[in-house]
């Protein structure tokens, strides 16, 4: 009280009382976001480069798989509607009689570098390659069975004498690109036989 009788209230405000609308954020909980964010990114940037990594394998394997079922396919569209396989056929050529009476021909190359290693081969049909651009032939065997069903072979060579009394064709077919690889193998049973 006063003087005069009068009550006098004195009204402090805290700014720093709980319950009062704070906006904005401390510096202890700005330091805090700021070493969560380089983490959570690092595991996203982690997650999306093998997801990437996933995806350029899944790619190259498919391109792959689709060239090596193609060629395969057709030489064995040739290979099952042939009239007869010719002599000459060996493991590295298919030399057949299609049915209009036209001679094809499949022949592995290989390509071999100036120092001498294997930089990967073609295959042609009748002298065209038929590989789309970024494949190439790691390996492509033909295999020739007989009427018992065992392959035409004499010890580690085969008898390619007898290749054209074939009743077989199988065919053995490699593929890369890069550093990746596809193989696939398949058997022909010859029609005329």
């Amino acid at each position: 009280m006063n003087g005069t009788g009068e009550k006098l209230v004195i009204l402090q405000i805290s700014h720093n009382r709980p319950g009062l609308d704070q906006r904005g954020l401390t510096l202890v909980e700005v330091t805090m976001v700021l070493a969560v964010i380089p983490i959570v990114l690092g595991i996203a940037y982690g997650a999306l480069t093998v997801g990437a990594r996933a995806w350029a394998i899944s790619r190259d394997i498919m391109f792959l798989a689709g060239e090596a079922s193609r060629v395969v396919e057709q030489i064995t569209t040739d290979a099952r509607g042939a009239r007869q396989v010719l002599d000459g056929s060996d493991d590295r050529t298919l030399r057949l009689v299609d049915q209009r009476g036209d001679e094809v021909e499949y022949a592995f190359s290989l390509a071999v570098s100036d120092d001498g290693s294997s930089r990967g081969g073609t295959i042609r049909r009748n002298g065209l390659p038929i590989l789309h651009e970024g494949a190439h032939v790691l390996s492509c065997v033909f295999t020739y069975y007989g009427a018992d069903g065992s392959p035409v072979q004499a010890g580690s060579q085969l008898d390619y004498a007898d290749a054209a009394q074939a009743t077989g064709v199988e065919v053995s077919l490699s593929l890369g690109s890069g550093t990746r690889t596809f193989a696939t193998r398949s058997f022909v049973a010859l029609r005329s036989r």
